[in-house]
């Protein structure tokens, strides 16, 4: 960034996060002094966030001078955001003068860092059979973002597959993930001030994590899961799904079913990547995303190996920067109606009963309270529509 001289110089201490950028004025990245009148626009156009000494007294009377404002002088190191709309220039300046000092983000060009800059939250990883193609979901995203005039910045999110952690010390570790999972992408999301979200999640805990992240940090967000695995076909023509591995387990130890039945099991009973086939928890809070208004039409029901999928993932990011041009935020979407909507949902479509273990979390993120009361209200006069697996034998 190039800052214009008038004669009229003075030197402001600036800071994001823990001191990442030091300065738009003396700083240690550029040296170069910063014209009062250049820093009154940028204070009027963006905000900035401002780190004042103690030692710096004469400074913040000057800053108090040129600013009009009336900053008392903090005991310590203190931020002070001056304004809600610093994100673009703090995040611009810090990408762009650490780009040209070679330090960091090498390949980001002014024109990237001029556009809207969107968080891809990708929860990909190479053990949960789930989240193995959510890869090639974050690259259709971000595609999308690109077609749209934004510019996609990829990190990840966690996510433990219940169906593995099962059965041994493992499961211990499974619900504690979702608010690791909500913690950890706060941080993120509020380290590099991003303009905009798209969360990528699919299985149990790490789509209700991503929610209460999204609703907590509260900007312009859209999810796109990852789609639910196709039914498998057994040996001899039956249909199966997660729930018939567990039992062929079951009947193994039970002398009823030999190693090759087991093993036909194992091999054809999840046969694609994507959440397990049947409304289990994942799928439901899928659809349930969908259905509160986070996520575009088809989110919690097209499948992960189809391409209509990636068609979808392409048209989230392209939505997600209407969303930003729009400050449309989840706490917007997510109200108290739109979890009513998603209850009346999950009582129709007969949703696993975890829920109600996660619905109220996100609404609490969101500053709504449900209550076991009000979902009885609700199931009370909504039918059950469907008996999906492993209620019944539709996938």
């Amino acid at each position: 960034m190039d800052y214009p001289k008038t004669g009229n110089e003075t030197y402001v201490s600036f800071s994001i996060s823990n001191t990442m950028l030091e300065g738009l004025g003396k700083s240690t990245i550029t040296r170069e002094p910063v014209s009062a009148d250049y820093l009154k626009e940028l204070f009027a156009k963006y905000g900035v966030i401002v780190s004042i000494k103690p030692e710096q007294q004469p400074l913040l009377r000057r800053v108090n001078e040129l600013y009009g404002l009336n900053l008392e002088i903090p005991e310590s190191l203190k931020i002070i955001q001056l304004s809600e709309q610093h994100r673009r220039l703090v995040v611009i300046t810090a990408m762009g003068l650490r780009r040209k000092s070679g330090t960091l983000l090498p390949s980001y060009t002014d024109e990237e860092l001029a556009r809207p800059l969107i968080g891809v939250v990708s929860s990909y990883n190479e053990i949960v059979p789930g989240h193995m193609g959510l890869d090639k979901i974050a690259e259709a995203v971000k595609a999308g973002i690109r077609a749209a005039g934004g510019t996609p910045v990829m990190f990840p999110a966690i996510a433990v597959c219940d169906g593995i952690a099962m059965g041994h010390v493992g499961m211990k570790y499974s619900l504690v993930t979702r608010d690791l999972i909500a913690d950890s992408t706060e941080a993120m999301v509020m380290a590099h001030q991003f303009d905009g979200l798209v969360m990528i999640p699919n299985c149990d805990k790490n789509v209700p994590g991503l929610l209460m992240a999204a609703a907590r940090v509260n900007v312009p967000t859209i999810f796109c899961s990852g789609g639910p695995m196709l039914a498998g076909r057994l040996n001899d023509g039956r249909r199966s799904c997660l729930s018939h591995m567990f039992e062929a387990v079951g009947a193994y130890h039970a002398g009823k079913l030999d190693e090759a039945g087991v093993a036909d099991y194992t091999e054809n009973a999840c046969p694609t990547c994507g959440s397990c086939s049947g409304m289990y928890t994942a799928n439901s809070m899928n659809c349930l995303t969908e259905a509160i208004g986070m996520a575009l039409r088809g989110n919690g029901t097209i499948p992960a190996v189809y391409s209509a999928r990636l068609r979808l993932a392409k048209q989230t990011g392209m939505k997600i920067m209407e969303l930003v041009e729009k400050n449309v935020r989840p706490r917007d979407i997510m109200t108290e109606a739109a979890f009513h909507n998603a209850e009346t949902v999950d009582m129709a479509l007969g949703c696993s009963t975890n829920t109600m273990l996660h619905l109220p979390a996100i609404a609490h993120e969101a500053g709504v309270e449900l209550d076991l009361r009000m979902v009885n209200g609700i199931s009370d006069k909504t039918p059950n529509l469907c008996h999906l697996a492993p209620a019944g034998n539709t996938y």
